[in-house]
C-alpha cells in the first residue's frame, strides 16, 4: 500500500466524527457536482472536484491527478452516460470527509440503467473547499 494512502487510513478515525444517513432522509451526496459533470459532459467540472494529487482505482486501473481523472472519465464514457450517487454513510472532520455508498449508470439516450455498485469517496478540504483526494468503486 501506498505511504499516502496508508497515512490517510491511520489518521481516518482521529480526524474524523460519525454521522450516518438515516432510511428516508434526502440524498445530500457530495458527488451532485459529479453528476453534473456526467450530464453536461463537462471535464472541467469534474477536474475541479479532485485535489491536484488525487487517486481513482476502478477496475485494476490506477489513474492519478486531476487533470488525468477527468481525461479518464471522459474517454471512458461521459457522452454514453449518467450517473447518479446515493450515499448510505458519511463520516466528517475538519479536513476529511469520506462517502460511501451506491452508485447506477443510466444509459444517457435511453434511460435505462446499464450497471450499479458500490462507491468509496475520501474528500479533503483543500483551500477551505472539500475535494476528493481517494475514489474507487466497484461494479455488482
Amino acid at each position: 500500500m501506498k505511504a499516502h494512502l496508508k497515512f490517510i487510513l491511520l489518521l481516518m478515525p482521529l480526524a474524523l466524527i460519525p454521522f450516518r444517513l438515516e432510511a428516508g432522509e434526502s440524498k445530500n451526496s457530495m458527488m451532485l457536482d459529479f453528476e453534473k459533470g456526467f450530464r453536461e459532459l463537462d471535464q472541467k467540472i469534474i477536474e475541479e472536484l479532485y485535489v491536484n494529487d488525487a487517486v481513482v482505482i476502478s477496475k485494476g486501473v490506477k489513474t492519478e491527478g486531476n487533470i488525468a481523472i477527468a481525461k479518464r472519465f471522459r474517454e471512458k464514457g461521459m457522452e454514453k452516460v449518467n450517473v447518479e450517487f446515493t450515499p448510505t454513510e458519511t463520516i466528517q472532520g475538519n479536513d476529511l470527509m469520506y462517502e460511501r455508498g451506491i452508485f447506477k449508470d443510466y444509459d444517457k439516450k435511453s434511460g435505462q440503467e446499464i450497471g450499479k455498485g458500490d462507491y468509496f469517496v475520501l474528500w479533503k478540504k483543500d483551500n477551505n473547499k472539500y475535494k476528493i483526494k481517494l475514489h474507487t468503486w466497484s461494479d455488482h
